[in-house]
C-alpha cells in the first residue's frame, strides 16, 4: 500500500508530456498557416496574372478601336471622292482592318519572313511594353436578321399612285411585302432550315422538339418586341395568356442583347442556340449588294419576274460558256443603275421608294458593314481574359431639306450661288444624294467571358 501512495505521488515525465503534446499543436498550427500562406500566394499570384491578361485584352480592344477608327476615315474619304472610289473597292477596307493580330509574333512565321521583315518584326517587339499575349480578331457583321426590325410601325405609310406605263411601277390592287414582313420570313426560313437539319443530326432533339410548331415561336418573339395593340391575330392571345400565367410581362420593347432571348417563355436554350449566330440585336440589317441572294432581290422588288431576277444574276455572276464576266458594284448607285438602266427591272422612281420604306424599316442596302464584332483575347501566365465587343459606326443624319421660301437668295436659290438654284440632276441639285459618312466607332455592347 505505501509503495501504490508513492507511485501516484509520483509525477516524473508529465512536462515532457505537456511538451510534446504542445509541440503536437504547434506542428499542426504551424502546417495550417503554411498551407494557408501558400494558397493566398498562389491567389495572389493568380489575380496578378489575372489582372495582367486584363491589361491585355484592354489594349487590343483600344487597338482594334484605333483600327476601326482609321476604317471610318478612310470610308468618309471614299464616299466624299468618287474617283477614289472608283479606283479603290470599298470592300478592300474590311480586308485589310479584319486581318487578326496577334502579339508576340510567331516564330513559324518569322522563318519565312525575309531578312527586312524580320529586322521590322523584331523592332516592333522590342519597342513594345506588354507582358503576355495578345490576340484581337475583328470581324464585320452584315447579312444578320434584327429581330427588332419586327416591330410594326405605328401608321403605315399610304400607297402613292403609281403610273402602270412605267416599267417596274407596282401591279394595282398588289402590295409590296412590307420589311418588317420580310424580316418575319426569313427569320422563319432560317429557324425552320436550322430545325430541320438539328432533327436529321439528332435524334434525342427529334423527340423532344419535332411537334415543335415554328411559326408560333417566331410570332412570339414578333410579340416580345412589338406593341401588342399593332399586332393582330388569335396566337398572339394565345402567347400573351402562356406569359399571363406566370405573372411576367413581356418586353415590348427592342432587344438590346442577345441574352434577352432567353426570357422568351417557348424558346428553350436548345433552340436559341439553333439561331442566335444568324442574329443580331444591332443596327446589322444591311443588304450587302454583292451579296444579295434571290428572296432578299424579290422582297426588294416584288413586281420582278422569275425570269428578269435570272437575267441579274446570270449578268452579276457571269457565264463563263457565253464570256460574261461577274459584275462586281463599287456603290450603292451602280447597283442601282444595273437594275434600272441596265436590266430595266423597274423605275428609278420605283426603286427609290422601295428602298425608303426598308431603310424606314432599318433595312439598307450597302457594300460594306458599319458593325463590326471585336474579339480580343489578353494571356499571361495560366491566366486568360477575353473581351467580345460590338462595335458600330452610326451613319451621320442626313440634315433635313429646307422648305421653299426658307432664307431665299435674290430669286428663291441658294444665297451662296447668287439666288440661282441648280437644276436637279446637276452637281449641286436638290435631287443629288449626300455622301454616307459615318460617325467615330463606339461599343455598343460588351460582354466578358
Amino acid at each position: 500500500m505505501k509503495f501504490l501512495k508513492l507511485l501516484h505521488r509520483n509525477e516524473t515525465g508529465v512536462a515532457i508530456l505537456m511538451v510534446m503534446t504542445s509541440i503536437a499543436l504547434l506542428a499542426f498550427l504551424l502546417a495550417d498557416f503554411t498551407f494557408e500562406t501558400k494558397v493566398n500566394k498562389l491567389r495572389v499570384y493568380n489575380q496578378q496574372d489575372m489582372t495582367q491578361a486584363r491589361l491585355n485584352a484592354e489594349a487590343g480592344l483600344t487597338f482594334a478601336l484605333a483600327k476601326l477608327r482609321l476604317y471610318q476615315e478612310a470610308y468618309n474619304l471614299l464616299e466624299k471622292n468618287e474617283s477614289a472610289k472608283k479606283m479603290i473597292d470599298p470592300r478592300m477596307l474590311e480586308t485589310v482592318v479584319s486581318q487578326t493580330f496577334m502579339f508576340p509574333i510567331d516564330d513559324s512565321l518569322l522563318k519565312k519572313a525575309n531578312l527586312i521583315q524580320r529586322t521590322a518584326a523584331k523592332d516592333f517587339s522590342s519597342s513594345v511594353i506588354l507582358s503576355g499575349k495578345m490576340m484581337v480578331a475583328i470581324s464585320p457583321m452584315s447579312g444578320l436578321l434584327n429581330p427588332n426590325t419586327m416591330r410594326v410601325p405605328s401608321e403605315a405609310p399610304e400607297p402613292e399612285e403609281t403610273d402602270p406605263s412605267q416599267p417596274g411601277s407596282e401591279t394595282p390592287g398588289k402590295a409590296p411585302t412590307p420589311p418588317h414582313a420580310y424580316i418575319e420570313k426569313q427569320i422563319y426560313d432560317t429557324l425552320f432550315a436550322a430545325f430541320d437539319k438539328k432533327r436529321q443530326e439528332d435524334e434525342i432533339f427529334d423527340a423532344r422538339y419535332g411537334n415543335t410548331d415554328i411559326n408560333l415561336l417566331v410570332k412570339e418573339l414578333q410579340y416580345y418586341v412589338n406593341d401588342p395593340d399593332r399586332l393582330t391575330g388569335p396566337e398572339f392571345a394565345d402567347i400573351s395568356g402562356k406569359y399571363a400565367e406566370d405573372n411576367t410581362r413581356p418586353k415590348h420593347a427592342p432587344l438590346v442583347s442577345m441574352s434577352e432571348l432567353y426570357l422568351l417563355k417557348g424558346w428553350d436554350d436548345a433552340i436559341i442556340d439553333l439561331i442566335k449566330d444568324n442574329l443580331s440585336v444591332h443596327d446589322v440589317t444591311i443588304l450587302p449588294v454583292n451579296e444579295i441572294t434571290k428572296s432578299q432581290l424579290k422582297a426588294l422588288l416584288p413586281d420582278a419576274t422569275d425570269f428578269q431576277l435570272d437575267e441579274f444574276f446570270k449578268a452579276k455572276n457571269g457565264d463563263e460558256k457565253e464570256g460574261i464576266p461577274p459584275k462586281e458594284f463599287n456603290s450603292v448607285q451602280d447597283f442601282k443603275d444595273f437594275i434600272v438602266k441596265d436590266l430595266g427591272i423597274c423605275s428609278e422612281t420605283s426603286f427609290d421608294d422601295r428602298v425608303k420604306e426598308f431603310e424606314n424599316a432599318g433595312i439598307s442596302l450597302g457594300i460594306v458593314g458599319k458593325l463590326f464584332k471585336v474579339i480580343s483575347r489578353g494571356e499571361f501566365g495560366r491566366a486568360t481574359y477575353m473581351l467580345t465587343a460590338y462595335v458600330d459606326m452610326p451613319v451621320v443624319p442626313t440634315p433635313k431639306k429646307k422648305k421653299a421660301g426658307t432664307d431665299p437668295g435674290p430669286e428663291g436659290g441658294d444665297p451662296e450661288s447668287g439666288g440661282i438654284a441648280p437644276p436637279p440632276g446637276t452637281p449641286g441639285g436638290t435631287d443629288k444624294k449626300p455622301p454616307t459618312q459615318l460617325m467615330l466607332p463606339r461599343v455598343v455592347e460588351l460582354i466578358v467571358e
